[in-house]
């Protein structure tokens, strides 16, 4: 079995965990402990089950291939220039994904936003723990870990685009695909070029934690200057007025910063690339090589359980948009 198809494998085994198991662990434990649905201990459900879900088929998957995690995944250390290149990108690539992000929602219903704002009302390390440390190890650990892995025998730009993929399937929402699948684009970029796993777990980490503070940030800001909310509402409606809808103004808005903090984006991709320059170099003349392979050598980029895996995103999907509009 190539290693393309244990990747296709292992994103059907975590479509299975995600959709099947996490949620009867989540009823088991909602029986057993009623309380665990209390707004200031939802983190701990919200936490087993991540883990659960993914790592049960990690664990499947090593089993199976009789391989341990730091065989299979690229664990290089990052030098400490590649650290400070890794964290100033993770800033910098935010407005460019808000931009995708505000894009998706003129068309979907911001879910995001509203799970974010959700994990506002608890306490904040609690929230950053849900959100930014947990999916920053398990997600990277599965999509840039084991599927991008998957693809070592394919160029770079093959693995980075299915990878990216998944990425964004993996989230079961239309809200989230583009945007993840964006940011799954960038991810696999570094992970490929520094050959190291923590490169896409610390930007993971920096952009979860930015959401949730930036929301942290707000409420704290309504509430002590709650005098001026009249004031505020007043320039909202006058703005909504403007642009039609609020997800408009937003999209806007979004642009206008993406504009104005490009170039620090673009100073944060030169010194990554520049850092890089050797690995950059030799991962062209690796792809290079894998293109000029002979076609009986080369290993199948998709496969029957590639579009097994996008008819269960699209039937999760189908359900998903009767539920909404028609309570089912």
């Amino acid at each position: 079995m190539t290693n393309v198809k244990k990747s296709h494998i292992f994103m059907t085994l975590l479509f299975i965990s995600i959709l099947i198991l996490s949620n009867i662990v989540i009823f088991k434990i909602r029986i057993i402990f009623p309380s665990i649905l209390d707004i200031k201990n939802i983190w701990i459900l919200q936490g087993i089950s991540s883990i659960i879900s993914f790592f049960t088929p990690i664990l499947i998957f090593m089993a199976i291939n009789n391989k341990s995690l730091k065989n299979i995944i690229p664990l290089e250390k990052l030098s400490f220039k590649n650290l400070i290149a890794i964290i100033f990108l993770g800033f910098t690539i935010q407005p460019l994904l808000d931009v995708v992000a505000s894009f998706t929602n003129l068309f979907f219903i911001d879910e995001i936003s509203s799970f974010i704002d959700y994990f506002s009302n608890i306490n904040y390390f609690k929230s950053i723990f849900i959100i930014a440390i947990i999916p920053a190890i398990t997600e990277e650990l599965t999509i840039r870990g084991i599927i991008l892995s998957g693809y070592k025998n394919k160029t770079s730009i093959c693995g980075i685009l299915v990878s990216a993929l998944y990425f964004g399937l993996m989230h079961l929402t239309f809200t989230q695909l583009l945007y993840t699948f964006v940011a799954g684009i960038i991810f696999a970029y570094v992970v490929k070029v520094t050959n190291s796993i923590y490169s896409s777990m610390i930007m993971h980490f920096i952009l979860n934690a930015t959401q949730i503070s930036l929301a942290y940030i707000s409420k704290l800001m309504l509430a002590n200057y709650s005098d001026t909310n009249t004031e505020v509402a007043n320039i909202t409606n006058d703005i909504l007025e403007i642009f039609g809808n609020e997800q408009t103004f937003i999209f806007f808005n979004s642009i206008y910063k993406f504009m104005i903090f490009s170039p620090f984006l673009i100073v944060s991709i030169l010194m990554f690339r520049y850092i890089n320059k050797e690995n950059i170099k030799k991962l062209k003349q690796r792809d290079l090589e894998l293109k000029n392979l002979p076609k009986e050598e080369k290993e199948k980029t998709l496969g029957l359980f590639f579009w097994i895996n996008i008819i269960i995103y699209l039937i999760v999907m189908l359900f998903s948009l009767l539920g909404d509009n028609y309570g089912l």
